[in-house]
């Protein structure tokens, strides 16, 4: 009875001993199955974070490509609104041209003479106008730029200046392709005195 007893009692210490082993495992697994849970909760968190903030970045920089396009397309408007008011002056200067070419020009053979040459010179047309006596058109075709001249004065033959004044008068016709780079005296009438 004495060998069963001690038997007993070694199979509970060691019944027991297992008991608490299995216990203590169960306490470690679960601590690692919330510790694993925190885990894929901070993880899932971030991951939607970054998805956020993707989906902000896509939606900021579609409304920039749409801002630009609204913005390409107003100045895409604007420059065909300039080609076409640029093309109607670029006609009409090419008919008053043509008219001041049909027109009888003034002046002696030296004069004529360096009508002629000043085109091949410095690309400019110099044209009489009809209308206006001792009076230039002077234009630069590939600009459509053109201004005049009138040297009335000096020749004596304007009826309304001043009989004592030799100023040659410079007023711009048309500024063509050239309007923002010419410099603001040449958009304004100029008065040149020949002494």
């Amino acid at each position: 009875n004495e060998l069963k007893t001690k038997y007993q009692e070694l199979k509970s210490s060691r019944m027991s001993h297992v008991h608490s082993m299995m216990e203590e495992q169960t306490k470690n697994m679960m601590k690692q199955k919330a510790a694993g849970e925190k885990l894929i909760k901070h993880w899932r968190e971030e991951a939607y974070k970054q998805a956020d903030l993707i989906d902000r970045a896509v939606k900021e920089s579609v409304k920039e490509c749409e801002e630009q396009l609204i913005y390409l397309s107003n100045k895409k408007k604007q420059l065909e609104q300039q080609t076409i008011e640029l093309s109607e002056q670029i006609e009409q200067l090419k008919e008053e041209n043509s008219q001041l070419k049909a027109s009888p020009h003034s002046g002696d053979s030296s004069g004529e003479a360096g009508s002629l040459l000043l085109p091949l010179l410095t690309g400019l047309d110099v044209l009489s106008n009809s209308k206006k006596k001792d009076t230039y058109r002077i234009s630069h075709p590939r600009t459509g730029f053109s201004f005049e001249l009138d040297c009335s004065n000096v020749s004596g033959s304007s009826t309304s200046a001043d009989p004592d004044s030799s100023d040659i008068g410079y007023t711009p016709v048309s500024f063509g392709t050239l309007d923002a780079k010419l410099p603001e005296y040449l958009k304004e009438e100029i008065y040149f005195d020949k002494s």
